[in-house]
C-alpha cells in the first residue's frame, strides 16, 4: 500500500477534434462515456481502449487516446500520464 489515492481522471479521446473527459471513479453520475471492455474500469482504463461517448444524446465509437491523474493524493501527482490509475496506485505490479 502506498497511501496513494485517485479521485479523478482525465482521459483524452482520439476524435476529429481531440476531447478530454473526466472520470471520477466514486462518482455517482452517469458517466457520457462507457467502456466497452467488460474487464475494465475507469481505473484500469488504458490508451486504446475502445469507449462510447455519449455527448448530446449523440453516441459515437472512440479510442482512448491518454490518461491522465487528474485529482489524486498525493497532489504531486496530478497532471501525469500514465499507464493507467490502476498502475500508478500500485507501482511495482505491472
Amino acid at each position: 500500500m502506498t497511501g496513494r489515492q485517485v479521485h479523478a481522471i482525465r482521459i483524452t479521446l482520439h476524435f476529429v477534434a481531440d476531447r478530454s473527459v473526466i472520470i471520477w471513479p466514486n462518482g455517482t453520475a452517469k458517466l457520457c462515456v462507457q467502456l466497452m471492455n467488460p474487464r475494465r474500469t475507469s481505473l484500469t482504463v488504458q490508451a486504446g481502449d475502445s469507449v462510447i461517448l455519449n455527448h448530446n444524446g449523440v453516441q459515437t465509437r472512440q479510442a482512448v487516446e491518454s490518461v491522465e491523474l487528474y485529482r489524486v493524493f498525493p497532489a504531486c501527482g496530478n497532471g501525469l500520464c500514465v499507464r493507467s490509475a490502476w498502475h500508478w496506485l500500485n507501482p511495482g505490479n505491472g
